[in-house]
């Protein structure tokens, strides 16, 4: 299953719900025969199906979401101030611009509380 969400799309406001239960559901019954081709390569209890009790769900409050999605860039601008709105996904929702904590994973970042 190929990710194609268009990243600005994402932040401009909240998601939609999904059932994950039927989600699930409904992936097990469209990959039937590939996941039984791989069982019976592999053995026997090879594929191991989660239960609902395995569903978790998180919620991260954003408390606004910005008109105009615009990411900061540290190569080109190493500081960045502003009011930290919310988290959605990867990304650190401010009030001038969101960071994508994954593009800059190997980086050394502080954070400061101004008041």
């Amino acid at each position: 299953m190929a990710d194609k969400t268009n990243w600005r799309t994402l932040l401009k406001g909240p998601a939609t719900a999904l059932n994950l239960a039927l989600e699930r559901d409904r992936l097990l019954k469209a990959f039937a025969e590939p996941l039984a081709a791989i069982e019976q390569r592999e053995g026997v209890g090879s594929i191991r199906l989660l239960n609902d009790a395995d569903i978790w769900q998180f919620d991260y409050p954003v408390t606004r979401y910005p008109g105009k999605i615009s990411s900061y860039n540290f190569d080109k601008n190493p500081q960045v101030s502003g009011r930290l709105l919310g988290l959605k996904g990867q990304y650190l929702i401010l009030d001038g611009g969101v960071i994508n904590l994954r593009k800059f994973s190997s980086y050394h970042i502080s954070f400061a509380l101004k008041d």
